[in-house]
């Protein structure tokens, strides 16, 4: 369901209670009136209890996301010639449930863990980690769970959107070493010919700017 749709239907449904019930119980003078209104909030107190605590009976997503947790995962039966996880074919299409389910199924060692950031440059590094992966699987030895917090065109700093969320997932996993690579000439560049001009505009997009600052 679109988002603002829930807007319009909390509107009309606000509309219809003033009019249909508020307005027909204010005049009612009857005495079980208020013990009736308590007894019913009772009831709707004690259905929302239950369907807080019983999500996987009320709720269609809860049910989908538990039988993605029980479920097997598929065996990789044939590796792929030249790997590329950006693009397909993929072994099975993502759902809401399942990226729900892995949330709270994934758990890594951080001390066996290392986390990329950076840009498009990060991702050309993939290839290279997956040929020292090869070279320890053949040689018998461990290899580190590798994590790639990237987005092309954005560089691991404080001014991009993503520089936050990012962070907060390294101090909450807690890699065993975090790895930048970015295009940095692309966003710091100390050849501006004015000094002491206040912060510098290290965001700054491209190579566009004269980088006079």
């Amino acid at each position: 369901m679109i988002p603002y749709m829930m807007l319009v239907y909390s509107f009309l449904l606000s509309v219809l209670t003033l009019h249909v019930v508020e307005n027909q119980l204010r005049r009612r003078k009857s005495k079980w009136l208020v013990p009736a209104l308590a007894v019913g909030m009772f009831i709707v107190v004690g259905v929302g209890i239950g369907t807080f605590n019983y999500l996987i009976i009320f709720s269609l997503l809860e049910s989908q996301i538990t039988d993605a947790k029980n479920k097997p995962s598929t065996p990789i039966t044939k590796l792929l010639e030249q790997p590329n996880m950006s693009r397909s074919p993929r072994l099975a299409e993502p759902t809401v449930a399942k990226l729900l389910a892995a949330e709270e199924d994934w758990n890594p060692d951080p001390d066996n863990l290392i986390m990329v950031l950076g840009d498009s440059h990060a991702e050309m590094l993939r290839s290279r980690f997956k040929f020292l992966y090869d070279q320890a699987m053949q040689k018998g030895e461990e290899f580190p769970m590798m994590v790639f917090l990237t987005c092309g065109r954005r560089s691991p700093l404080q001014c991009m959107d993503e520089h936050a969320l990012y962070m907060n997932a390294v101090y909450k996993m807690k890699p065993k070493d975090v790895f930048y690579s970015t295009d940095w000439p692309q966003c710091i560049r100390p050849t501006g010919e004015i000094v002491n001009v206040g912060e510098p505009q290290y965001c700054a997009a491209g190579y566009a700017d004269d980088c006079s600052y």
